[in-house]
């Protein structure tokens, strides 16, 4: 795909293509360096780890196709989703295991049991539910996760949870950062994530929740400058201004899958990361 082009990006064409190269790089590290198979230590969350890195490579691309078409919302709220997967992903890897992987990796059955639960429930959809959806079945497999997520689980009069952690996003980056300062992940102490928050993810929600301040300046139309007269759409800006944001992300999920695994790689992403402030 060709993308569109935009004059207003020519001068800054250079740093742009360091930026992408970075991310680019990033995971081409990742994937030269990931071990082929799990050891005895991460042979158990081995697929939730290398699986959250392919969905993680995937939105990517999908936001450098966005912001090349000048598709700068969808772009916004992608990175958004972004943020997300990458504040889950390392709050895991820095969290106890039993209170962060073990839920996570248990939870599928019982979030599959209440959509399918609320799905039936639904006058409009329950008679195009299909017939070999057995909901008995699958609330028997909810019921077991929710038993070995939380062995004291009264499982007859005993409420499901509703999501797979108490913590909120930010509460989650919060702890991340604070875990990551302790840890012996070089880039993972350098590479905050919590400022993030409101710096883009609360930015980031207007699209995702078709807010009216989507409808205006800064994100759609014409921006106005520093000096209260340079004009520019608002394309423009959100292409120069998202790519940044998805290589610091980039970054920190490769070093941070590999550090998982056992791999030492501090020397390559911090030069990595050195050719973003050159």
């Amino acid at each position: 795909m060709t993308p569109v082009p935009d004059p207003n990006l020519d001068e800054y064409s250079s740093a742009l293509a360091v930026i992408r190269d970075v991310s680019k790089r990033a995971y081409a590290l990742y994937h030269e360096r990931m071990p082929p198979t799990p050891s005895t230590s991460t042979h158990q969350y081995w697929g939730i780890v290398t699986r959250s890195v392919e969905v993680a490579e995937s939105t990517t691309t999908a936001i450098n196709l966005l912001i090349d078409e000048r598709l700068h919302l969808p772009a916004l709220a992608l990175t958004r989703v972004r943020f997300e997967q990458t504040v889950v992903f390392s709050y895991l890897l820095h969290e106890d295991p039993e209170i962060g992987l073990k839920p996570y990796s248990r939870f599928a059955p019982i979030l599959e049991y209440q959509v399918a639960d609320a799905v039936k429930s639904e006058p409009l959809f329950e008679p195009h539910v299909p017939a070999q959806l057995n909901l008995d079945d699958l609330k028997k497999k909810a019921l077991a996760a929710q038993q070995e997520i939380n062995p004291g689980f009264d499982i007859t009069n005993g409420k499901l949870q509703a999501k797979w952690t108490k913590l909120d996003l930010y509460s989650m980056a919060l702890r991340r950062d604070k875990r990551a300062q302790s840890s012996k992940w070089l880039a993972s102490k350098i590479l905050p994530l919590a400022p993030f928050y409101t710096a883009l993810y609360k930015t980031g929600s207007s699209p995702v929740h078709a807010n009216g301040s989507m409808l205006v300046p800064p994100l759609w139309g014409k921006v106005t400058g520093m000096d209260g007269s340079t004009q520019t759409d608002a394309s423009t800006l959100w292409a120069l201004g998202l790519p940044p944001y998805v290589t610091h992300y980039d970054l920190l999920e490769c070093y941070e899958a590999l550090r998982w695994a056992g791999v030492d790689c501090d020397e390559p992403f911090v030069q990595l990361a050195q050719r973003l402030i050159e």
